[in-house]
């Protein structure tokens, strides 16, 4: 992978290493979260983050991730992100 870019700098550092902890936790777990970033399994040379949303949403056009900064704990940020990203098998990949 490229590079992850925190779109501005006001993404907070606790959710740097939140993402940071999610995607270097579990190869499937990650392989999901990519599919459901971007709707491919193959990588661009660089993906975007931004932490002004209410959900979790991708906005795959763009390669941009929008997460919420609302987590308290990382389970809390990693059981939202699984149950999002398990949702990548209906999407891009299935045509």
């Amino acid at each position: 992978m490229g590079y992850v870019n925190f779109y501005d700098n006001s993404t907070s550092m606790a959710l740097i290493r939140c993402i940071t902890g999610f995607i270097t936790r579990s190869q499937h777990e990650l392989k999901n979260l990519i599919k459901f970033w971007i709707g491919w399994e193959m990588l661009p040379k660089s993906l975007q983050i931004k932490d002004d949303v209410d959900f979790p949403v991708a906005s795959t056009c763009f390669e941009t991730l929008k997460i919420p900064s609302k987590y308290r704990t990382y389970e809390s940020f990693r059981e939202e992100l699984v149950a999002i990203s398990s949702s990548s098998n209906a999407g891009f990949g299935q045509v």
